[in-house]
């Protein structure tokens, strides 16, 4: 079986490398090809249009082993490999791959992969990888990566990533990471991570993160955590923790930290909920902290250098509110020590008491 695969390997290689010495040598954009209905090919150049064949379009065409020619307006059938020099628009079914120059249009099939020098839009599916040069436009599948040289919009589904050097907007599915050099926006669900250098927006879904190196707006939900190095806006829900460098506001979720410069909305943490400033609902399992804070805060501790608003905790420390320690007796020999804490309308008295005379009568 080796034996069998092997030559067709070689040739796979060989052609590979040929066609694209052919294509470094030749970047002129004004092409004129001749064009004929039918083309059929043994392999290159065993053709109907011999060593010329990368002078031609053709309607239909037929490459028993691979073929090498200059256009397609219309479908093309390999056993090995499509290649067009210039452009190829139609339909392409392929046993291993679909290649073309520059763009590729239409509805391309094969075993291994679909490589666009130019843009490439329509429908691919590769077993393991669609690329394209410029910009990604349609519906992609691979069982692998869909990438893309610009933007890429519509709907791809890729087993590892969906990896874009421009933008990458509209539906995207990874077993891994979605990836943008740009701006993500759209649909975009993944195994492990959403990632994009510039701003996330939309509904993004991802088993471990999602980030963005400027800002997070939509409906965000993550496994462990969504980080913005921007401001972070709308609906966040993370196992771990809700990160911003600059502003979070909206309705913040999570199991561990809520995290911003400023905070504002309805923030819910497991853990905590910090910020240099608090505004709005802050419920936390453990701790509010922030050096100003107004509205509602819920916690075990809640602490900040200003506040106004109302705090339930067993522990309220505010710079601006109350803080007091109450020593009592009484001529029944009982001494109470108590500590108040919170602001001066509401706040929480902690009393610790001790009968002195060691007795009481009833």
């Amino acid at each position: 079986m080796i034996k069998r695969i092997l030559p067709l390997l070689i040739f796979l290689i060989g052609f590979l490398l040929s066609a694209n010495v052919l294509y470094a040598q030749d970047n002129n954009d004004d092409i004129e090809l001749e064009y004929r209905k039918w083309r059929v090919t043994l392999f290159p150049p065993l053709s109907t249009n011999g060593l010329e064949a990368p002078n031609y379009t053709a309607r239909y065409s037929i490459n028993f082993l691979g073929g090498y020619h200059g256009g397609l307006d219309g479908a093309e059938f390999g056993g090995l490999i499509n290649y067009n020099k210039y452009y190829t628009h139609g339909g392409q079914f392929a046993g291993l791959a679909n290649i073309s120059g520059r763009d590729m249009l239409g509805i391309n099939f094969a075993g291994i992969t679909n490589i666009s020098q130019g843009d490439m839009s329509g429908i691919q599916f590769a077993g393991l990888v669609n690329h394209s040069g410029n910009d990604l436009e349609g519906i992609q599948g691979a069982g692998i990566i869909n990438f893309s040289g610009g933007n890429s919009s519509g709907l791809q589904f890729a087993g590892v990533a969906s990896v874009s050097n421009g933008d990458l907007e509209g539906l995207q599915g990874a077993g891994v990471i979605n990836s943008a050099l740009g701006d993500i926006s759209g649909l975009q669900a993944a195994g492990v991570a959403n990632i994009a250098k510039e701003d996330v927006e939309g509904l993004q879904a991802a088993g471990v993160l999602n980030f963005a190196g400027s800002d997070i707006s939509g409906l965000q939900a993550s496994g462990v955590s969504n980080i913005a190095l921007g401001d972070i806006e709308g609906l966040m829900a993370s196992g771990a923790f809700n990160f911003a460098r600059n502003d979070a506001s909206g309705f913040l979720m999570t199991g561990g930290i809520n995290y911003a410069r400023d905070l504002e909305g309805v923030s819910l943490a497991g853990v905590a909920n910090i910020a240099r400033e608090l505004e709005g609902l802050q419920f936390a399992g453990i701790l509010n902290a922030s050096q100003s804070a107004t509205g509602l805060q819920i916690g075990i501790i809640n602490v900040a250098q200003e506040f106004e608003g109302v705090p339930i905790g067993f522990i309220s420390y505010y710079g601006n509110g109350r803080k007091n320690i109450d020593v009592r007796f009484s001529d029944g020999g009982f001494t109470d020590i108590g500590l108040t804490l919170g602001t001066h309308r509401v706040y929480n008295s902690a009393i610790f008491g001790y009968n002195t005379l060691g007795s009481y009568e009833v």
